[in-house]
């Protein structure tokens, strides 16, 4: 199984041994092995480009969501007061998490959000931190870790679920807020398209103002076509199941063990 090649498109995500040893290991693994898995059509095409595998031996097997999202949980503690805008990412460049803080903060005094942080300091963080150091006081919540039943809570009592990365070899995170019944902004980058769809609302992930423009817009949406967004998203999200994932998986295995 490869996830992505997102060391290849953000280098910076990454150190350089890292993305030596990746160099070699990768090409590889990929033309030595009888097939290779990939989570996406998108992750597909980037393996075959980056490791010259055969397209004929690289499969893909989407991926699947836990059917907890959709079991209501209480609410977390920061959902006391204000409403909250969530991100659920560590700090890799790719993630595009200093934008939306930067985004955030342009228009912060026109909603009444916090802005809600879920994910470890990763090699983007310094540029994280001063986005959360320039925003306005007490506005920013960084949570770096939480039970996983947590997390389901998290996603469940946000306004909204904003996921602003530049790369994703599935974007699992971006399936979780569907499937927990809360509406998504995010980027046609990637591979998100493919799981959100028509049930997301997309940004410019590379341009802040127009990244802040559709945080407001999004935010003020009338209910009616919030609804509708939610209730899509839901349907969408209860087709990507770890048993159709297995099930493919397991036809690729059996093909691979077929006496030649």
């Amino acid at each position: 199984t490869m996830h992505d090649m997102q060391y290849k498109r953000f280098p910076a995500d990454v150190t350089w041994l890292a993305a030596r040893t990746m160099d070699v290991l990768y090409p590889g693994a990929a033309r030595r092995c009888a097939a290779v898995i990939a989570p996406s059509e998108f992750a597909r095409r980037e393996i075959v480009e980056f490791t010259g595998a055969d397209p004929a031996r690289v499969h893909v097997t989407l991926e699947g969501v836990d059917p907890l999202f959709r079991e209501r949980q209480p609410a977390p503690a920061v959902a006391a007061g204000a409403p909250y805008l969530l991100c659920v990412a560590h700090t890799y460049p790719h993630k595009n998490v200093a934008l939306l803080v930067r985004a955030f903060s342009r228009i912060a005094a026109d909603i009444p959000h916090r802005l809600v942080l879920a994910g470890k300091p990763r090699l983007g963080e310094p540029e994280v931190a001063a986005a959360v150091a320039a925003a306005p006081a007490g506005r920013v919540v960084r949570i770096p870790d939480l039970a996983w039943i947590g997390l389901v809570a998290l996603y469940q009592h946000a306004d909204w679920f904003v996921f602003p990365s530049l790369y994703e070899g599935f974007g699992l995170p971006v399936l979780e807020a569907m499937s927990a019944g809360t509406p998504v902004l995010t980027t046609r980058e990637a591979s998100i398209p493919e799981v959100g769809g028509d049930a997301v609302r997309y940004a410019d992930g590379r341009d802040e103002a127009a990244f802040a423009a559709a945080l407001r817009a999004a935010v003020h949406l009338p209910d009616r076509e919030r609804d509708r967004l939610v209730a899509a998203a839901r349907v969408r999200a209860a087709a990507f199941t770890w048993e159709a994932s297995a099930e493919k998986l397991w036809y690729v295995l059996r093909q691979v063990a077929k006496p030649r």
